[in-house]
């Protein structure tokens, strides 16, 4: 077999090899970058009920638009669009939080901190979903008070073993228990609640009557 002959499938091979490698080496579509969320609220802190402003038309995305805007105003209730506007009904520190989305599907984020002064509404709903022994205990549940930083729950002893009782939760609690020796099953107890926000304690709650 001649040289020529010999060396064209070796050739070949270093053409096909080339040609891979050339294929490997094009570079694919840029990735897409994260959208950059900013906004100004119009006050940071304020007395209850407290109307603030935001507008977030600072926000941008470094290769593309930005399609959505999302908030959370930490009080549980959410909103969206470039610009809104939300007023804060209760007392407490809340956390805002918008969310901008690009036309490629990608997020970002970013927060402040909203204060609202005044003493807190007192909290609604509470009612008894348990109770046992030993020690003996009643269990019970409530509506949040947005803003809230922490809960008491007060037994006062009205028929039996009537000595008081009472148990402090923090303010992400919806539900707790109050666990004492010197509460008694069978005895009844006027119970009620109220919130702490600021640094202030809202009323009592109106008075539930339960039988532990």
């Amino acid at each position: 077999m001649s040289l020529k002959n010999r060396l064209a499938p070796l050739a070949l091979a270093v053409g096909i090899l080339s040609l891979v490698a050339a294929c490997a080496q094009e570079p694919g579509p840029p990735a897409n970058l994260v959208p950059n969320a900013v906004f100004l609220p119009s006050v940071s802190t304020g007395v209850a009920p407290l109307p603030v402003d935001f507008d977030a038309s600072n926000s941008a995305d470094p290769d593309g638009t930005i399609v959505a805007w999302n908030w959370n105003f930490g009080d549980f209730t959410t909103g969206a669009g470039e610009q809104v506007s939300h007023t804060f009904t209760a007392p407490g520190s809340y956390t805002v939080k918008l969310t901008v989305t690009d036309n490629k599907g990608a997020t970002g984020s970013s927060t402040t901190v909203i204060t609202v002064s005044g003493k807190p509404a007192a909290p609604t709903g509470l009612t008894k979903v348990g109770s046992g022994c030993c020690n003996t205990y009643g269990d019970f549940s409530w509506n949040a008070v947005p803003g809230a930083t922490a809960y008491e729950v007060l037994m006062d002893g009205q028929v039996g073993c009537i000595t008081d009782h009472s148990a402090t939760f923090p303010g992400t609690a919806t539900s707790g228990r109050v666990q004492a020796l010197g509460l008694c099953l069978g005895s009844k107890y006027n119970v009620t609640i109220r919130a702490q926000a600021n640094g202030l304690w809202s009323d009592w709650s109106p008075v539930l009557n339960i039988t532990l």
